[in-house]
């Protein structure tokens, strides 16, 4: 059987504030995450999930520790930097390939397929949605 490669934060009381999995050098991914600009820092932790894909299994992991001032548009950001991250740090352990759904642009989760960095795929983020403003424009009611 193939062992699981995904990461999680469910099965703790923090699900939105943990990503691990047991395969993850929490120092070395919080550091790659903090030297990006995301609107948050990132402390490694470990812990163990009480469900989910890991349950019972020791995860190293960062803590999300959101900035309040930070500007609400760097929710997606901060999801993209986990994603480049992940991706950059293990790319035959982190399934890139199961973030192609929620990413939900093909332009978007080709360039992070193919390892750009995440001013890069921010880049494109910008244009898609600069593009798609006037069309958004016609269905806002308020």
């Amino acid at each position: 059987m193939k062992a699981p490669t995904s990461v999680v934060g469910r099965g703790t009381t923090t699900p939105f504030e943990l990503v691990g999995a047991p395969w993850i050098d929490s120092t070395s991914l919080a550091a790659a995450l903090n030297a990006l600009d995301t609107g948050a820092r990132f402390v490694p932790v470990d812990f163990v999930p009480s469900e989910s894909s890991w349950h019972g299994r020791l995860c190293h992991s960062v803590r999300i520790v959101r900035d309040p001032n930070a500007a609400e548009s760097r929710v997606g950001r901060l999801g993209l930097a986990l994603a480049v991250a992940l991706h950059a740090l293990y790319p035959t352990r982190f399934d890139v390939s199961a973030t192609r759904d929620v990413i939900g642009s093909s332009a978007v989760w080709q360039a992070l397929r193919e390892g750009a960095g995440l001013d890069q795929i921010d880049t494109i983020v910008t244009q898609e949605s600069t593009g798609f403003a006037p069309l958004r424009e016609t269905y806002v009611r308020y």
